[in-house]
């Protein structure tokens, strides 16, 4: 399986990669072109086809992994899974809306 098929960065974008990379695997699930329990390419193969480093597609994963959308077998590979219970699941930081100062204007 190529994800270049299913992921395609825009490097003009503000968002970084990792998370362009993230919220079309993310689509690529829901839309069943990703099959539950089938098992992604490794992060030198994914950057190799992307044309991205390899550190970009590991923070892919991690956000993946943390959001409860691949199960991580280590020595055995990353497998597509579906969080039990929506963004309630979630645990990134990517989700959060930041915290922002406040101002007193006179």
């Amino acid at each position: 399986m190529k994800l270049s098929n299913f992921i395609k960065l825009n490097r003009a974008e503000n968002t970084p990669l990792y998370l362009q990379m993230t919220y079309q695997i993310i689509n690529a699930i829901q839309m069943n072109k990703l099959a539950l329990g089938s098992r992604l390419p490794g992060t030198r193969k994914i950057a190799e086809d992307l044309g991205v480093h390899r550190k970009t597609v590991v923070a892919c994963m991690e956000e993946l992994q943390a959001q409860a959308w691949i199960e991580v077998r280590p020595y055995v590979g990353s497998f597509i899974r579906r969080p039990e219970s929506g963004f309630n699941q979630y645990k990134s930081q990517a989700f959060k809306a930041p915290k922002l100062a406040s101002f007193n204007y006179k």
